[in-house]
C-alpha cells in the first residue's frame, strides 16, 4: 500500500468552514450512499478525513473505472501542455523496453488506443498478477488492428 505522508491543517487555516465539511458529511449520509472513506485536500494539505464502518482507512480499495477519468484528465493535461501527443507511439515512452519483438508488435499503438481501450490486444494486463507490468504489457501480442474495438466487444459478449 502507497503510504502519503501528508500535512494535517484544520480546515479554517485553509479558508475552509469546518461546518461547510461537516454539512457534505450529514449530506452523504442522509442520502444513505454507500461511502467507503473520504479525504479533503486543499493545497497539499489534509484538511478532513474518514472513513465509514466496516471500512478501514488501510484497507485497499479497487477502483476499476474510476482510474480511467483520472488517467484521461491527465493525459489531456499533458496534451494541452504540449508534453505529449494523442498519436504519440506508446513504445516512445518506454525505450528501456524496447526489443525488436516489442518495436515490431507496437509499431502502430498510440496513446489514443490506450484512452480507447482499442490496443487490439485479445486478453487485458490487468486481470494478470505481475511485478512488472510496463513490461507484461509490453510483451502482450497486438492481434486486431489497434484502433479497433475488439476488447469493448469481448468484455460485453457483443460478437
Amino acid at each position: 500500500m502507497i503510504q502519503m505522508n501528508l500535512p494535517r491543517c484544520k480546515p479554517e487555516e485553509q479558508h475552509v468552514s469546518s461546518k461547510s465539511i461537516l454539512d457534505f458529511i450529514n449530506a452523504l449520509e442522509s442520502e444513505e450512499l454507500e461511502i467507503h472513506s473520504f479525504l479533503y485536500l486543499k493545497n497539499g494539505c489534509v484538511i478532513a478525513e474518514g472513513t465509514w464502518s466496516p471500512y478501514l482507512k488501510e484497507q485497499l480499495h479497487i477502483t476499476n473505472s474510476l482510474s480511467k477519468n483520472f488517467t484521461s484528465t491527465a493525459i489531456g493535461l499533458a496534451v494541452e501542455e504540449g508534453k505529449l501527443s494523442l498519436d504519440d507511439s506508446v513504445i516512445s515512452f518506454f525505450p528501456e523496453y524496447m526489443t525488436e519483438d516489442i518495436e515490431t508488435n507496437l509499431k502502430n499503438l498510440t496513446v489514443y488506443h490506450l484512452l480507447t481501450m482499442t490496443t487490439g490486444q485479445d486478453t487485458s494486463p490487468f486481470f494478470k498478477k505481475s511485478d512488472d507490468w510496463v513490461k507484461e504489457f509490453l510483451n502482450m501480442p497486438i492481434v486486431h488492428v489497434p484502433g479497433t474495438c475488439t476488447e469493448i466487444i469481448k468484455l460485453f459478449n457483443l460478437q
